[in-house]
């Protein structure tokens, strides 16, 4: 969606929003996943044996994928005829507000705040005097708190924002065991290959990528949602913050009335009413770091704050755009509403152009996108169903123009040809592993003579060096032997091997011949030609180990023979 799409009258002013908020509320891009069809391309084949018959069946569902794009594009273009509407109404609601909102204004909210948060801290020391004050809050107002946390989390949550529960003291005694299915949960997600590869990327058919992509136009629905909320509580700051104020005047009042009364009462009130609506209208400027006039931002001790920010499990999943939180709110911020806070009136403008420009426009195209979508799923999801839907009558009809009056016999040459190759494959790898043997018995017959020429040479002359040459002779008549018969025995495995792919290619090319059974023929040929080739590499290897043992032994005799040789040379020079 450009902005041309939207409002083409103020694109000008668009674009002079702040950008420097752009990448913290930037949206994560979601990608429906693939079919697994898709990924691994798998096509189911007709039956074997029937030719290239192709039906109009496939002719038709060629249409299916080109309407579910036509209907996306479509819903895109509906959606932003509403955008363009929804922009000139916040723009108007923008600039009345403006005018209300000035700078007296908001030097009295926070006049009134800094009284309030003085008011409340006082009420803070005063809920040190409650005995067992903390137990109230882990025993009654955690529970409650708590209990609607897992409810959210079991409605729109993951599995591992429990954990973070059971890190907390007044619950950690009492979760071990949940602890432990988070991080056996957790190791599932990360180590287990099957899971990442179906669950995360691939969709198993339509009905699971349909479920996909009804979930992701829902959280599209709730980004949307929430931004919006925000936008809406900054339309009317100034009547707003001072209902707010007011209303919390009022509670500090009736807290301090009320002490006596339902002093175990009002620790709820402080905790879950009174101090998230102090804090979500704090005052602060667009880096939301400091405050006016450098002041220390609350007189509020830091372990109440402490015990307040972190209070239960209650945290949420805050998002800070444009210095407001556009993220899922706490359960305490969910029940006081999305409010505004006090800030300085020449930054209100820009806070409302950033939101609308990072945040609202992004998450409405991305709702736009995942509608689109979702649609054009149901739509192929319609299609296919009434294609696999057709009744007896209408099939028969396809068939009948479908079936010739003629029919000639099945096709099972190209099972007759694999078997022939399974055949000639294994006949081979039997030849080659009955060449083994010879060339066995040759090393052995070698090597043997490498030893006693060798051993005949040191009987004349045992000195060092021939000694030596002799030793090496040794060693690789050793290799050779071991060789050799490693040879032997892959070459007789083989042999053996390479007779049952023998007869099972034989069965193969006769049902092959006959071709009274086309699955079969296919599938018993295929069999017989793998057979064939893992008796072919058995084959190969044992007269490759042949070969190596072959080269061993004549390296055995290379030694034996410098042995000799150098027994020979040292006659002719010292005589007998």
């Amino acid at each position: 969606m450009t902005h041309d799409m939207i409002n083409t009258a103020d694109t000008n002013s668009m674009d002079k929003c702040d950008n420097s908020h752009e990448k913290a509320c930037a949206l994560d891009e979601t990608e429906a996943p693939k079919l697994w069809r898709e990924k691994f391309k798998v096509d189911f084949k007709r039956t074997k044996g029937c030719n290239d018959v192709k039906t109009p069946l496939e002719r038709e569902k060629c249409l299916v994928d080109a309407i579910a794009k036509e209907v996306e594009t479509i819903n895109k273009a509906k959606s932003a005829e509403k955008a363009k509407k929804e922009l000139e109404a916040i723009q108007k609601s923008a600039e009345t507000a403006i005018k209300d909102y000035t700078t007296e204004a908001h030097k009295s909210f926070i006049l009134m705040w800094e009284e309030q948060d003085k008011d409340i801290q006082k009420l803070l020391n005063k809920v040190e005097c409650i005995p067992n004050w903390k137990c109230i809050i882990e025993c009654y107002i955690c529970p409650l708190l708590n209990e609607l946390y897992f409810v959210a989390q079991e409605l729109n949550g993951d599995p591992l924002n429990y954990c973070h529960c059971c890190e907390r003291k007044n619950v950690s005694d009492t979760c071990s065991e949940e602890k432990t299915k988070c991080e056996q949960y957790q190791s599932y997600l990360n180590d287990d290959p099957n899971y990442r590869q179906f669950s995360k990327e691939l969709a198993k058919n339509h009905y699971d990528l349909l479920h996909w992509l009804e979930r992701d136009l829902a959280q599209k629905n709730r980004t949307y949602e929430l931004v919006s909320n925000v936008l809406q509580a900054w339309m009317n700051p100034n009547k707003s913050l001072k209902d707010l104020l007011k209303a919390n005047s009022e509670l500090i009042k009736k807290c301090n009335d009320e002490w006596c009364s339902r002093t175990t009462h009002i620790v709820y009130d402080i905790f879950v009413q009174l101090l998230p609506l102090h804090f979500a209208i704090r005052p602060r400027d667009k880096n939301n770091k400091k405050w006016p006039d450098g002041k220390k931002p609350t007189v509020i001790q830091k372990e109440f704050y402490d015990l307040y920010a972190h209070l239960c499990c209650d945290e949420g999943q805050p998002i800070d755009c444009c210095n407001v939180n556009v993220g899922e709110p706490s359960i305490r911020d969910r029940l006081i509403g999305t409010q505004p806070y006090i800030v300085d009136p020449s930054e209100y403008y820009e806070l409302i152009c950033c939101l609308t420009k990072h945040r609202y426009l992004k998450a409405q195209e991305a709702m736009a996108k995942a509608q689109a979508a979702l649609d054009a799923q149901k739509k192929r999801i319609e299609d296919l169903n009434k294609f696999i839907s057709k009744d007896a009558g209408t099939l028969a009809k396809i068939a009948y123009d479908l079936i010739p009056l003629e029919v000639g016999p099945c096709d099972c040459s190209n099972a007759l040809k694999t078997a022939e190759v399974a055949l000639k494959t294994s006949i081979y790898a039997d030849e080659l592993a009955k060449k083994v043997e010879p060339i066995a018995n040759e090393v052995d017959c070698i090597a043997s003579n490498a030893i006693e020429t060798a051993d005949e040479a040191l009987g004349h002359c045992p000195s060092d060096k021939a000694k030596q040459l002799a030793g090496e002779a040794k060693q690789v008549v050793n290799c050779a032997k071991t060789k050799a018969d490693d040879a032997r025995n892959t070459a007789a495995d083989a042999i053996r091997e390479a007779c049952d792919a023998m007869g099972a290619a034989k069965d193969a090319k006769e049902l092959a011949e006959k071709c009274e059974d086309v699955d079969e023929a296919y599938e018993k040929a295929e069999k017989a030609k793998s057979s064939a080739n893992e008796v072919k590499n058995k084959a190969e290897l044992a007269k490759k180990c042949a070969e190596e043992a072959m080269k061993h032994a004549n390296i055995a005799k290379k030694r034996a023979d410098e042995v000799l040789e150098l027994t020979r040379s040292s006659k002719q020079q010292y005589g007998d």
